[in-house]
């Protein structure tokens, strides 16, 4: 198996919402007392569907510790779907950092044989899912 990064190249989203913790604590126990209006099941939900991030990193864990100065953004539009696919795991992704790995047998890139069902094929639909105008673009380490 080896390792691919892909960078994002996100287009800004307007419906996000971004907040700076003041005190220590936990995710979940958070984000109910700031969406205090809201159910709980909608809450959940946010995390469930890969809208929250911490720090520039997508969770969902409930659990995830806050720390005074980190930043909490809660993406309310489309949200991004898990790559699932048995040749590819993602490793680490922010908004600008996509890390893999990859199963041998699955290629990085386009060749003239093997056009789709590539490492990369299959990371740009998964960015495209957010806005249709999301790029990727592949370094090899």
């Amino acid at each position: 198996m080896g390792f691919r990064i892909f960078a994002r190249m996100k287009k800004q989203n307007a419906e996000a919402e971004s907040l700076v913790i003041r005190e220590s604590g936990t995710l979940l126990p958070f984000l109910f007392a700031y969406f205090s209006d809201r159910s709980r099941t909608t809450v959940k939900s946010y995390l469930a569907h890969r809208q929250v991030s911490v720090n520039g990193c997508i969770t969902t864990q409930f659990d995830t510790p806050l720390a005074p100065g980190d930043r909490v953004e809660i993406a309310f539009g489309r949200a991004r779907e898990a790559v699932s696919h048995p040749m590819l795991r993602i490793v680490y992704e922010d908004d600008d950092l996509i890390v893999i790995e990859k199963r041998n047998g699955l290629l990085s890139v386009a060749t003239d044989k093997q056009i789709m069902r590539t490492a990369y094929s299959i990371l740009s639909e998964h960015v495209k899912q957010e806005d249709p105008r999301n790029k990727i673009r592949n370094y090899l380490l």
